[in-house]
């Protein structure tokens, strides 16, 4: 076998000659990074035989290359398409053309649109593609006769163009990691839940930073660090932590990495090591909330600066969820005085409201709507007769029938409910508001208080129009009523389907009538 020292000459057409010179360091340890892809282009096989002899045991920043090889421009195009991580290409200009290797180039560039891969020009014969015309008019890395590559010009041409290869690479991901903090950042915000948060936030940062092996988030108890020391609940993981939902931490990481998020939390900052981030955001409410993110590879100095570049937006997004949940819990709490307002008056109606919010909410899931959507209808849904509280008893408890001054006032309670329920901005009083309006509104047009018809109902109105209808026919509301059986429930929908009700929903209802039945008799 030939070695470094051995001078090797190529068939005169090619007049490569590899002299006696170093090609550098050659680690002998295990390599467990991916390789470089180094594809050689060239119609002679003796060219590809020398070039993998000499860059045998070549490596670049721990990492081994990969030889690929093409003996035509058609193999080339063919090859590089199907490798479109191929980090440097040794490209011959004259193969099955003369200008063979200038039509790859030219494919590489214009069609493919691929400006990563480096490209360097081989040539035995350079003048039939003069250099300083091919270095003008083709994107092109760099220009060589094959006489000039000795075994060391090899090595530092190689390594010159590996560089750059990695820092485009590099310039790349970091404008990718940057435009997805930035659209991730949108989409946490859309979270409420500290749970959904979690979950949506590891799969943000294991997409910015193509982490896809282990991440979990752990939020720290104020109560546990008082009464049980540094106590950790996991509230959501991935990869080899994604059965440590709701378990204690200490039970799901190594004890250095236990002490690794114990630094942090103590400290007050982020941490990172060799292979571990471990994010510390404390929100205004002073809840501490940690997020340990492990890779199967070293951090780099991109990767920290992006982690840091994210966590300010992170910080912002707990907030968020953290003021949703305060919002929400406010909103419930009014909710309930309002429930019990409507028991006091009238104590079957709060049982009956119950009961309507659940039929409305499975009502809604069936329409597709999600899952949020449908637990703020099942809460607004029970509050559509709220402003019957404005109301006198003797109106509310007179048998009808009614005088037409009475059915006036009896109408007004639509608005009246809409009026104490808008003053709040909150997405769930505002939907109550909406369902307080628009109850009483028909889909022939001829309900009350605004005569709206058709797509002019809000949904949510309508299905919870739907939900007290079934509910109250089927249990029997009023004293002395007696409650329709399954059948006749289905004559009645039947009957205003189209009149009163939305025909898509009634369908819907109908279809799964027994369900809605048990649901309100169980």
């Amino acid at each position: 076998m030939a070695t470094d020292n051995d001078p090797i000459l190529l068939p005169d057409e090619d007049n490569l000659f590899l002299a006696d010179e170093e090609s550098g360091e050659k680690p002998t340890s295990s390599l467990s990074t991916r390789p470089w892809k180094v594809m050689i282009v060239d119609d002679d096989p003796e060219v590809h035989s020398i070039t993998r002899l000499v860059l045998a045991r070549y490596t670049f920043e721990s990492s081994a290359l990969e030889f690929l090889s093409a003996y035509s421009g058609e193999q080339a195009r063919a090859m590089v398409q199907q490798h479109p991580d191929i980090a440097l290409i040794l490209l011959d200009v004259v193969m099955e053309t003369e200008h063979a290797g200038l039509d790859v180039v030219r494919f590489i560039r214009e069609q493919l649109h691929n400006t990563f891969v480096r490209i360097i020009l081989r040539t035995g014969q350079p003048g039939q593609a003069p250099e300083n015309t091919v270095v003008m008019e083709y994107d092109i890395n760099d220009y060589k006769e094959k006489t000039e590559l000795t075994a060391k010009k090899l090595f530092t041409t190689v390594t010159t163009a590996l560089r750059g290869y990695r820092d485009l690479r590099a310039i790349e991901r970091s404008r990718i990691g940057l435009r997805q903090i930035i659209d991730s950042s949108a989409s946490l915000l859309e979270f409420r839940s500290l749970k959904r948060f979690a979950a949506g936030l590891l799969t943000q940062f294991t997409a910015v930073f193509h982490l896809e092996d282990s991440a979990l988030y752990a939020h720290e108890s104020g109560l546990a660090v008082v009464q049980q020391g540094e106590e950790y609940q996991v509230l959501a993981g991935t990869g080899d932590f994604s059965c440590a939902t709701d378990r204690p931490l200490r039970e799901t990481v190594a004890p250095e990495v236990l002490a690794l998020i114990n630094r942090a939390a103590c400290e007050g900052h982020s941490v990172f090591s060799e292979n571990h981030y471990i994010g510390f955001f404390r929100t205004r409410n002073n809840s501490c909330n940690l997020l340990l993110l492990r890779g199967q590879h070293h951090l780099t100095e991109l990767d920290r600066d992006l982690l840091i570049a994210f966590e300010s937006n992170i910080a912002a997004a707990f907030d968020n969820v953290y003021f949703n949940q305060e919002t929400r819990k406010n909103q419930r709490e009014i909710l309930g005085i309002l429930s019990e307002i409507i028991e006091r008056r009238a104590p079957e109606e709060s049982c009956l409201a119950r009961r309507v919010g659940k039929v409305a909410q499975r009502l809604a899931c069936k329409t597709g709507l999600g899952e949020h959507e449908a637990e703020l209808l099942r809460l607004a849904a029970p509050l559509q007769n709220v402003g019957t509280i404005s109301l006198s008893d003797t109106l509310l408890r007179k048998t009808p029938p009614l005088s037409s001054d009475e059915m006036e006032i009896l109408k007004t309670h639509p608005m009246l409910g809409h009026t104490i329920l808008s003053r709040n901005k909150g997405d769930l009083l505002q939907l109550a508001a909406t369902i307080a309006l628009q109850h009483h509104e028909r889909w022939d047009g001829t309900g009350y208080p605004q005569g709206l018809a058709a797509d002019q109902i809000d949904p949510m109105a309508q299905i919870a129009a739907i939900a007290h209808a079934f509910v109250t026919k089927g249990q029997a509301a009023d004293p002395g009523q007696t409650p329709l059986s399954s059948q006749e429930l289905a004559e009645y929908f039947h009957s205003e389907r189209g009149k009163t009700f939305d025909p898509a929903l009634t369908d819907l209802l109908l279809k799964s009538l027994d369900e809605f039945h048990q649901l309100i008799t169980n």
